[in-house]
């Protein structure tokens, strides 16, 4: 069966010329070479902004509250005399 078939494809015409056939598949190894280099440039310029970002953040947070001392109503605050855990322990000021 696929030797009949081989015979028919080899005895027909080609339906199109191979004279272009080198330089096509050159240059879809030339596009497939330019689609990655500009993948890894938009991959890097991406990872740059996220680590900008979060320097940024990590800055700003810690200026923010060295700046800003804890309030007693805070969620944080060390000082907060109606805490259940400073009423249950006895320690009020």
């Amino acid at each position: 069966m696929i030797d009949h078939d081989l015979d028919a494809l080899n005895a027909g015409e080609p339906d199109h010329g191979l004279d272009a056939l080198e330089s096509d598949v050159w240059a879809g190894v030339a596009a497939g070479e330019r689609a990655r280099g500009l993948f890894r440039a938009v991959l890097a310029s991406q990872a740059l902004i996220l680590a900008l970002a979060l320097a940024g953040s990590v800055i700003t947070g810690y200026q923010r509250a060295v700046l800003r001392p804890p309030s007693d109503l805070g969620v944080f605050s060390p000082h907060a005399p109606m805490a259940a855990s400073t009423l249950l322990a006895g320690e009020q000021e």
